[in-house]
């Protein structure tokens, strides 16, 4: 993961520890983008592996 990857999962895993009511939805939102950025940074170079 690059580091401004590991920063926003960082803020996302403080968020969602954190007992108040909105830092939930922050920490789920977070969680949500920096999985969904992983997800399509391998497949796509999965794609790219398979095409060679």
């Amino acid at each position: 993961m690059p580091w401004w990857e590991r920063i926003i999962a960082v803020a996302a895993a403080a968020s969602l520890v954190l007992a108040l009511p909105i830092t939930d939805e922050i920490g789920f939102g977070l969680a949500i983008l920096v999985l969904g950025v992983h997800f399509w940074r391998t497949r796509r170079v999965a794609v790219a592996a398979a095409s060679r």
